[in-house]
């Protein structure tokens, strides 16, 4: 707007000059012609001030990482005038990395019609997204003058997902040194433990006789045979440290890393359920200094997981970070497989590991080149690098 009103104020000068040295009346009309301009620039804004209604919707859906998240506008023009340009401007905020963009959105208006349109925004990093559109002007067709619309809702939020890398081979180690005393029964599928009942159906042909339900038979009047409960184990653990990467990295470099950690977490977690493997994911809240646990049973589990670790801001690395707070306030748990994904090991980890690991398998998957000093059969170390996850993930069961 400021380049139209400095070209018209140049036009306007250039007539008065012209019109000065040649006394021609022609000049002194377009000149006089000119001066009335805003005078009709402005009674044409008045007359669509009340005729313009903005309104918004967010995100239809969370989107994943690398996608555009589509805000639907919508803008109802009931005048028969048409506008010139109406400037949409907005910010795009990052909480999970604290980062802040802001962005604009042109388009015009036509007589007598609603416009519909959206802001396409493309998400490069994985976390809670917070969308504010700040203000809404309308300019008239010369684009001298303009007014502000209402902004009736100011801001919607909504959780990008890390990419997911489907994993060729799930990276579960047969471990038959580690025993789990906890005993959970399938809701879902019935299996040969006696010791539970899953439930009641009808006798088919080859049922083994000393599971009828002799009682439930004599009350039907047909044969009906008891189904087994089948026990699960919550046999794995995934530890995600949430730790902030190295400050002396550039803002490009950070959002990197933890785009690369994400990714690491969420598509082992997601390859362990599909294949069956229930299991626990924890981070480390450190402003109020609590752990956080979240049971994944199910796909969906998985993603309510990550919009919560998305909320937990991430921390200033010290000398420990979360190993030692979980082995200490679950000194009696026990897995099979430990899986720790990490930006970095620190001074104490790799003794934890092998102290504390209670004959678990443990695998740390580390976004940055690190060397343990004593890496052995228990546990081991495996670098992920970006566009080798899903195969850096799986390395030590195909290798």
């Amino acid at each position: 707007m400021f380049k139209n009103r400095v070209l018209y104020v140049a036009v306007v000068l250039i007539l008065f000059y012209l019109a000065m040295i040649f006394f021609h009346y022609g000049l002194y009309v377009l000149f006089y012609l000119c001066l009335l301009i805003p005078v009709a620039a402005l009674l044409w804004l008045l007359f669509l001030r009340k005729q313009i209604q903005f309104a918004w919707s967010g995100v239809s859906k969370d989107p994943r990482r690398g996608e555009n998240a589509e805000v639907a506008i919508a803008f109802s023009n009931k005048s028969y005038l048409a506008t010139g340009d109406v400037i949409v401007r907005y910010s795009v905020e990052d909480i999970f990395l604290k980062t802040n963009e802001r962005k604009r959105h042109i388009l015009s208006l036509g007589g007598r019609r609603t416009t519909l349109s959206s802001l396409s925004i493309r998400l490069r990093h994985s976390g809670t997204v917070k969308i504010t559109v700040e203000s809404v002007r309308v300019q008239e067709p010369l684009g001298l003058f303009s007014f502000a619309v209402p902004v009736v809702q100011g801001s919607v939020t909504c959780t990008v997902m890390p990419q997911m890398e489907e994993l060729a081979v799930c990276p579960i180690k047969n471990n038959p040194y580690a025993y789990i005393e906890e005993e959970v029964y399938s809701q879902v599928k019935p299996g040969d433990d006696p010791a539970e009942l899953f439930g009641v159906r009808e006798y088919v042909p080859g049922d083994r006789q000393n599971r009828i339900h002799w009682n439930l038979t004599a009350k039907q009047d047909e044969l009906m045979v008891k189904q087994m409960g089948l026990p699960e184990e919550w046999a794995c653990l995934l530890l995600i440290e949430l730790i902030r990467p190295d400050e002396s990295l550039s803002e490009a470099e950070q959002a990197k890393k933890v785009n690369l950690l994400m990714d690491s977490a969420f598509s082992l977690s997601a390859s362990l359920i599909r294949e069956g493997h229930r299991h626990r994911i924890v981070w480390y809240e450190a402003r109020e200094d609590v752990l956080f646990e979240k049971m994944i049973e199910a796909e969906e589990d998985v993603f309510a997981a990550f919009q919560a670790i998305f909320d937990t801001p991430f921390y200033e690395g010290g000398k420990t970070g979360i190993l030692p707070r979980f082995f200490s306030e679950y000194p009696d748990s026990s897995f099979k497989n430990i899986y720790y994904v990490s930006d970095r090991l620190f001074m104490d980890d790799e003794n934890l590991f092998r102290e504390s690991r209670r004959d678990a398998f443990v695998t740390c998957y580390l976004t940055s080149d690190v060397t343990p000093v004593n890496e052995g059969d228990e546990w081991q170390v495996l670098p992920v690098r970006e566009g080798h996850i899903a195969e850096d993930l799986i390395r030590e069961v195909v290798a």
